[in-house]
């Protein structure tokens, strides 16, 4: 709510240049059905320099008709999910500072890179949820929070929460 608050007062249009302009074409040829293509008219040459993922959730905002304001409500969303897990990640890491989980929670919603990327068609808005969500799931699954019976936390001891952020505990796949 807050990193959406801040975003708020930023301008309600998405740049058209660059890289941002390319997702932009991909997604518009993706919703009209061009196909994966950063081409303007046709042939529409399919391309295989950009990853489709952002570029796809552009198309679903093109084809709902959603315009610059649904793009940016997308990425204050996807922002949001990236909070959500960074709350996640601190919650495994620090069990026992609840104020201190929802303080990180706080302080990443209102992190400039999250709110000023709101009015960017970047791929960042979509890999930084997806990168702390895979880094969640990566702790969560070598170092779950120990749940009571009684659904309560049970708190590491100080040597076990040290060991989480070691860097010999660094999962590997």
């Amino acid at each position: 709510v807050l990193g959406i608050l801040l975003a708020a007062g930023l301008p309600h249009h998405v740049g058209t240049s660059g890289d941002q302009g390319e997702y932009l074409t991909l997604g518009h040829n993706l919703a009209a059905g061009h196909g994966f293509s950063l081409s303007t008219s046709p042939p529409y040459v399919p391309a295989d320099f950009r990853m489709p993922g952002y570029p796809s959730l552009v198309a679903l905002v093109d084809w709902l008709r959603l315009g610059s304001t649904g793009l940016i409500v997308m990425n204050c969303l996807l922002g949001a999910i990236a909070v959500l897990a960074i709350v996640r990640i601190a919650r495994v890491v620090f069990p026992d500072h609840r104020l201190g989980i929802w303080s990180m929670g706080a302080v990443m919603a209102v992190y400039p890179t999250f709110v000023t990327y709101t009015n960017l068609a970047m791929t960042e808005n979509l890999s930084i949820p997806a990168l702390c969500w895979f880094v969640y799931l990566a702790y969560s699954r070598h170092f779950p929070l120990p749940i009571a019976p009684d659904g309560s936390s049970h708190c590491p001891s100080r040597e076990q929460r040290s060991c989480l952020t070691a860097p010999r505990v660094w999962p590997s796949f």
